[in-house]
């Protein structure tokens, strides 16, 4: 790439540093190395790759030490998608959404914001540590996949004007945060079983823990992966809750 990213000289420095800050602020496209790039489209898997895209036009003087002098550049370097490669093709691509409920199901969510909106009651909250287990269990002939997440985080902000020392209280918006999580999740794995792609290692697992019922599915995975079911369970843990009694707008009226 030939663009310039002030104040970083070489460009991949800057894409490496884009990449990193969105894996530990985020946890939308999770940075991959080469060696996991390798390991997994050698195996029966799939890998994701964070896409960057340029946005805006290109400087008239790209081979300038001018365009250091920019306060602004007129073209930016943005994570737009998720791409997922398959041995050594492309073979699909995730948006935004999608990418967040894999990073859930693969165990990769290291910080990330959460927000819980229902008519006129709105929350967000803050994951701070998240551990993700994802098992395939055998049921007769078919496979469904097990996903129990346990989630800890704070509340960030809050429309109600509930006293957020009240247990009720609290569990109610812990719940809140579980079903967003969940559906974060169910939104990731629909967007898998549709391009059928298993992005997640599911084929794998199924390899380790049951190897002789692999050796049966193995040639019509593909098909088993697609119609898998999902039993997700969410268990949320408000960490510092009693940081917001008052919601930000009841401050507001205060005034």
């Amino acid at each position: 790439m030939r663009k310039l990213v002030p104040p970083e000289k070489i460009p991949g420095q800057a894409l490496e540093k884009i990449i990193e800050r969105d894996s530990k602020l985020g946890s939308i496209y999770p940075a991959i190395s080469m060696y996991e790039f390798i390991s997994k489209i050698s195996s029966d898997s799939a890998a994701g790759v964070p896409e960057i895209s340029l946005v805006g036009s290109e400087p008239e003087k790209l081979d300038s030490v001018d365009v250091f002098k920019e306060t602004s550049a007129k073209n930016k370097l943005k994570l737009s998608g998720l791409s997922i490669f398959q041995k050594d093709k492309r073979v699909g691509f995730l948006n935004e959404k999608e990418s967040m409920g894999v990073s859930w199901l693969n165990n990769q969510i290291k910080n990330t914001t959460v927000n819980y909106v229902d008519g006129n009651v709105m929350s967000a909250f803050l994951i701070r540590k998240a551990k993700v287990k994802v098992t395939p269990i055998k049921n007769l002939n078919h496979y469904y996949l097990n996903v129990d997440v346990k989630a800890t985080g704070d509340l960030l902000s809050a429309s109600s004007q509930r006293e957020m020392k009240d247990m009720q209280s609290i569990h109610q918006l812990q719940m809140q945060a579980a079903e967003i999580i969940k559906l974060q999740i169910q939104e990731g794995w629909k967007a898998l079983q549709q391009k059928n792609i298993d992005l997640i290692g599911v084929g794998n697992k199924i390899h380790h823990k049951y190897p002789k019922d692999w050796k049966k599915i193995k040639e019509t995975w593909p098909e088993e992966f697609a119609n898998m079911d999902i039993k997700i369970g969410v268990k949320m843990k408000l960490a510092r809750p009693g940081l917001f009694e008052k919601s930000f707008n009841e401050l507001l009226k205060n005034e």
